[in-house]
């Protein structure tokens, strides 16, 4: 029989679609089916917090065991020596939370097209999966020299902003893509994701205990 092994999860309220299948699973008392013991931890925020920053950090102190993050960011902060290690990958499937990233502009704006954000503030997050992506896609429109990308890190504060008429877009997805559109916002520019979703484990993690924190997050996958 294999030892217990006790995880620590630590998310972000505002960012929880990026964890939904670890905790469905922890809810629904899957870990424990292979001998993990599983603590949901909401990670404290000061004002405005680069997720990157906020997960790297909370790794390395000790406040979660595992995130999720876009391929080409994964790579780099592994790359760089940063807590962690790329344990997994899952290619995004269609209509799941994170299957697209959308740029979208308030309802009342008179932008009607990507070629009409040249040297508009559209928010992203920086040194994140979105930021790599929402680029590479206005550059299909626009010239690299007259995109200009601006960093707020938290969806809602994002939504916010667009809102406030701050920013002439913003990029968002899974629900606040959602209720952007629920509250009359238009998307601009929605790309179906194609690069994977990387899982980054704490290296005090051994590979028995990697490969039941899989399966078990690959159930939590198949109840929902």
């Amino acid at each position: 029989m294999t030892d217990m092994a006790r995880i620590t999860i630590g998310f972000n309220k505002f960012a929880f679609h990026w964890f939904f299948p670890e905790i469905v699973a922890a809810n629904e008392r899957l870990f424990e089916r292979n001998n993990i013991s599983c603590r949901l931890v909401e990670l404290e925020r000061k004002g405005w917090v680069d997720k990157s920053d906020l997960y790297v950090t909370a790794m390395r102190i000790g406040l979660t065991d595992l995130y999720h993050c876009g391929e080409w960011v994964g790579v780099v902060r592994v790359s760089k020596g940063t807590a962690g290690r790329i344990a997994a990958k899952s290619r995004p499937a269609p209509g799941t939370l994170n299957a697209s990233f959308t740029i979208f502009v308030n309802g009342e704006s008179p932008i009607h097209s990507p070629e009409e954000l040249a040297g508009k503030p559209v928010a992203v997050e920086a040194g994140t999966g979105s930021f790599y992506t929402a680029r590479a896609d206005l550059e299909r429109y626009i010239r690299p020299e007259a995109i200009k990308l601006v960093s707020i890190p938290e969806p809602h504060e994002r939504f916010k902003a667009l809102a406030r008429g701050d920013v002439a877009a913003a990029s968002l997805l899974g629900p606040w893509a959602k209720l952007a559109i629920k509250n009359g916002f238009r998307p601009i520019l929605t790309t179906r994701r194609e690069n994977p979703t990387l899982l980054i484990l704490a290296d005090r993690l051994n590979d028995d205990v990697a490969l039941r924190l899989v399966k078990n997050t690959e159930r939590s996958y198949q109840q929902n």
